[in-house]
C-alpha cells in the first residue's frame, strides 16, 4: 500500500476546485468565504467582507451591490 502525497493531492484538489468555481460560479447567497476564495480576482480577506456585507444586507439581489 503506498501513502498519497498529501501536498500533491491538495494541489490538484485546489487547481480542480479553481476550474470549476470559475467556469460554473458559485451562488453569492449561500457560498462560504472559502468557496469564494476561489474565484478569480477573490482572495480570503475579500471573501469574508463579501460574507460579512452579505449578512448585513440579508443576501444580494443583484450582482452589482458587489460593487458597494
Amino acid at each position: 500500500q503506498h501513502d498519497v502525497d498529501q501536498n500533491l493531492l491538495r494541489e490538484k484538489l485546489d487547481n480542480t476546485v479553481i476550474i470549476c468555481v470559475n467556469s460554473v460560479g458559485v451562488n453569492l447567497n449561500t457560498a462560504s468565504p472559502y468557496l469564494l476564495s476561489y474565484v478569480s480576482g477573490i482572495g480570503p480577506a475579500l471573501a469574508s467582507n463579501i460574507v460579512d456585507y452579505r449578512t448585513s444586507i440579508g443576501g444580494f439581489a443583484s450582482r452589482s451591490q458587489l460593487r458597494k
